[in-house]
């Protein structure tokens, strides 16, 4: 394969590239175009005769075919040489070495050209790693194919040992070495970083671990610093994990410096990713404090806190805070120090989200960002012993006000991450009005994908929970999603704030195939579930995870000196204008998208929708359309357990269905629900009772030939019977008639498997144990199967 500069690759992931081995006929036909062009361009005197010398052995008229070929050849020849002396020239002498001896170091073409063949080697997958990687058996001679590559990559490694620096600084020769790092065993790994943390090739007489861990890594940072290095930097980070300390080492050295390096166009590349997915939790705080500055690195020395373990309650409650974290140390230090450490921090932030918008997404800048943020105005009460800092004696919120005007163009492309969209929540608590205002306009034309992606759907909750203008926050959400991107505009009136452009949003695609149109369309989204159910029910542990619900009572302070509605007024405000959305987006779609939504987590926002108060609506086309799921007859075959194929989870019958059952029995439950009259023909339990009332004997049937089974089926019967409703306990055994038959049934089910009557759920073992010397106590009592949902229903139904 011809070895061209990367003018036409992209700038983008060089990671190894595998092959089949068909790209063998356009390879040649790219090297035989070459090899006709003239070479030209800006050379250097020894490039400049090459040059001229391949023009003299152009073909003349008349000449032979053989001659044409032979002059190819030639030409193609005195172009590799180029390439191995543009190579070569790149390597400097090591210190102390002469330029003859690092001459005859200098890798040479015949070497450089056997590399290029054996790379294409190991480079190619056959079609039986494909088969393998695809989870499909193979031939008897399954271990071939990998001896072979194994012994290829040993023969490249010992090829190319002692010249991993020369090729790192080249496009073509860089992936030979990725190629090792990836396909290569332990040794050959750590071989490959050992060079490339070093510069040079370790001393002959030395191992590879004992020259990792005397040579300084200073090789490491100039590798990070290329263009074509850095993807290399970050392989060693990957499939050396043994070398990751010595790579933190180097990146944390003082000179050149994280912060430098974080800014450098390259070298940030390999911060993040080293940062993002290699570092520990503890390294993470350790690469952060060097942003802190010079006394918050003085704090953590004086407190003996060094990064990687814990502080321990004095009290003996257990572990409190990570040693390193940031609003634990500067919980300890004085206000003018304290001031130091934040100004530090909001210089890196200017330089790196300001001055520098290409690298606003880097997750460590929205780590900087958010705790710069949440260390402006919280309480510093994480370590035990510290005295409370109240708002009021921090500096005036307006200080951090032309911060939020510079970092408002810059919020849609952070809230995508934990600590972005954390930064966002804070940027909208600490602003005025009109800051809030201008920050929800800079989020237009993509409201839409940030209700659907998960980190998106916690900033529209934080702007819901801090955000007086109820009016211009429902617009700006459910308004955009129903009406488009650009559909809301200005109203008149309003003071003029700069809009900020942004790139055109894509559609959001939807479970079922269609794209979001409407606010009901949430429901579908794992995400949107979380926003529908923090606006019917707030802040409700049951449906929160607890990290965020943390979070947003660790901000509370700041909300109450900065909002100035209440937080229950705000939700009921907001749910009147999403709720009616909600229940004519659930009428619309029909029996089909409610059977979809009955049987995943999103039945627990129809079960806040129609439990809500605050909105009025007409809840009884829900309710007739949830009940009619209930009326099919039990099926006469009966279908393996849900889960065990998704193609059969919308053909079982809801009854039978564990998370369609939950729903069914928690409306029956509620009832009567608001906005129902319990007086009314219509209350969830009759419109159950008409739809169960016609099949009710094959259904107590099913129950006693598959007690186990549709146990929960049995139960959501037992919870109408106790409803206390005289009407639908009469019409339940009006419509099971005699059940005698089914009572005998289920004895002999009890006698064939052995499980106890209904006298007991569990049977006391202890008082025959302890006559016969045997163990005593919670672990002589049998556990036995209980009652199933039949029995408990005919002693409902005698």
């Amino acid at each position: 394969m011809e070895w061209s500069d990367g003018e036409n690759e992209r700038d983008g992931d060089w990671s190894d590239v595998e092959s089949d081995g068909s790209d063998g006929v356009q390879a040649g036909e790219k090297r035989a175009r070459e090899d006709d062009d003239d070479e030209s361009g800006d050379e250097d005197e020894d490039g400049a005769e090459i040059n001229r010398e391949a023009k003299k052995v152009k073909r003349e008229p008349g000449e032979s075919a053989a001659a044409n070929a032979a002059a190819k050849q030639e030409r193609r020849e005195l172009k590799r040489s180029r390439q191995a002396a543009k190579l070569a020239a790149k390597t400097k002498p090591a210190p102390g070495k002469s330029a003859d001896q690092a001459k005859q170091e200098k890798l040479t073409l015949e070497t450089l050209d056997h590399a290029k063949k054996l790379w294409e080697e190991v480079r190619r997958r056959n079609q039986k790693e494909k088969d393998l990687k695809k989870g499909k058996t193979m031939g008897g001679d399954n271990g071939n194919w990998k001896q072979e590559k194994a012994t290829k990559v040993r023969e490249l490694w010992a090829l190319v040992k002692g010249y991993v620096c020369q090729l790192s600084t080249s496009h073509s020769t860089s992936r030979i070495i990725q190629s090792l790092l990836k396909h290569g065993t332990v040794d050959v790994r750590e071989g490959v970083g050992a060079e490339l943390l070093s510069g040079r090739a370790p001393p002959a007489n030395t191992s590879t671990k004992s020259s990792t861990k005397t040579q300084p890594a200073q090789g490491f940072v100039e590798l990070a610093k290329t263009p074509y290095g850095k993807f290399l930097a970050v392989k060693v980070a990957a499939y050396c994990p043994k070398l990751r300390p010595t790579l933190l080492a180097a990146l944390l050295h003082p000179q050149p410096g994280l912060p430098r390096l974080l800014r450098h166009q390259h070298a940030s590349y390999v911060v993040e990713e080293f940062y993002a997915r290699y570092a520990t939790a503890a390294q993470r705080d350790e690469m952060l404090a060097r942003f802190y500055g010079h006394d918050y690195l003085a704090a953590l020395q004086l407190e003996g806190a060094v990064t990687g373990g814990w502080k321990e309650n004095a009290q003996g409650g257990g572990k409190t805070a990570r040693r390193g974290d940031m609003k634990a140390v500067m919980a300890t230090l004085a206000p003018a120090r304290r001031t130091l450490v934040m100004t530090a921090v909001r210089g890196h932030i200017d330089t790196l989200l300001l001055k520098t918008p290409t690298l606003t997404n880097l997750t460590i800048a929205h780590r900087l960002t958010a705790d710069y943020l949440e260390c402006f105005g919280l309480d510093f009460t994480p370590c035990p012993g510290a005295q409370p800092i109240p708002i009021t004696d921090l500096e005036p919120l307006s200080v951090i006000h032309p911060f939020l005007d510079s970092l408002t163009p810059h919020l849609l492309h952070i809230l995508h991450t934990p600590h972005g969209s954390l930064a966002v929540r804070l940027c909208l608590l600490y602003g005025t009005a009109r800051h809030r205002k201008k920050m929800l306009r800079s989020l237009r034309g993509h409201v839409r994908n940030i209700a659907a992606d998960k980190h998106g759907a916690e900033v529209l909750i934080g702007a819901m929970e801090c955000v007086d203008d109820t009016v211009l926050l429902s617009k700006m959400i459910c308004g955009e999603i129903e009406k488009g991107p650009g559909a809301v505009g200005d109203d008149a009136g309003e003071d003029n704030v700069d809009r900020i452009e942004t790139t055109p949003a894509e559609p959001v695609p939807l479970p079922d195939g269609t794209a979001m149109k409407k606010t009901a369309d949430l429901i579908l989204l794992p995400s949107g579930v979380t926003l529908l159910l923090h606006v019917l029910s707030p802040r409700n542990p049951k449906y929160s995870d607890k990290p965020f619900l943390e979070s947003l009572e660790r901000l509370d302070p700041i909300r109450a000196a900065t909002s100035k509605k209440e937080n229950s007024v705000r939700w009921k405000e907001m749910c009147k204008v999403v709720a009616p959305r909600l229940a004519e987006g659930l009428v619309e779609g029909g029996s089909t998208r409610l059977n979809q939504i009955a049987r995943s987590k999103s039945k627990h926002v129809v079960v806040e929708l129609l439990k809500s108060s605050d909105a009025t609506f007409d809840k009884l086309p829900i309710l007739r359309m949830i009940a009619l799921l209930a009326m099919p007859a039990p099926p006469t075959k009966l279908p393996p357990p849900p889960g065990t194929d998704p193609s059969l989870d919308l053909t079982t019958p809801p009854l039978l269905h564990r998370v369609a059952q939950s729903l069914l029995k928690d409306l029956i439950v509620a009832s009567p629900l608001p906005g129902v009259p319990a007086d009314s023909p219509e209350t969830f339990p009759q419109l159950m009772l008409q739809a169960l009332a016609p099949n009710m004997p094959a259904w107590i049937k099913l129950f006693s030939t598959e007690p186990r089974f549709s146990s929960g089926a049995a139960f959501i019967v037992v919870s109408m019977l106790e409803c206390g409703d005289a009407e639908i306990v009469r019409g339940l055994k009006e419509a099971s008639g005699s059940v005698k038959e089914v009572k005998d049934a289920v004895k002999k089910w009890r006698k064939k498997e052995g499980a106890p009557s209904s006298d007991g759920i569990e049977k006391p073992a202890a008082r025959g144990a302890s006559k016969q010397g045997g163990k005593t106590g919670k672990r002589a009592i049998q556990r036995t199967p209980g009652l199933t949902g039949i029995e408990i229903l005919f002693s409902k139904l005698e």
